[in-house]
């Protein structure tokens, strides 16, 4: 119905528009920072972690980073992903 290009140009759109609604909401700015990465799938979050997936999909679950979905795939941010695990070792 729909070809992938499109969906994930609504995905972006939509993840920015997000980012720009929760950063508003928390007083923060609305620049998104130049070094941010998108990482596909617990794969993706396994190789950028440097961990099992095991491991990667225990964070995914546990919430120890905003994970969006759309359908069954899911897509992190690097910086968000590197906040939520400093975050939490604190």
């Amino acid at each position: 119905m729909f070809d992938e290009k499109f969906i994930e140009e609504i995905a972006a759109a939509s993840a920015k528009a997000t980012a720009a609604l929760v950063s508003e909401m928390l007083g923060r700015s609305n620049q998104t920072p130049k070094n941010r990465i998108r990482i596909d799938g617990v794969r993706g979050i396994a190789e950028y972690l440097t961990c099992s997936t095991a491991t990667a999909q225990a964070m995914v679950n546990a919430g120890k980073f905003p994970v969006y979905r759309i359908g069954r795939k899911i897509f992190v941010f690097s910086d968000e992903v590197e906040a939520g695990i400093m975050e939490k070792k604190l």
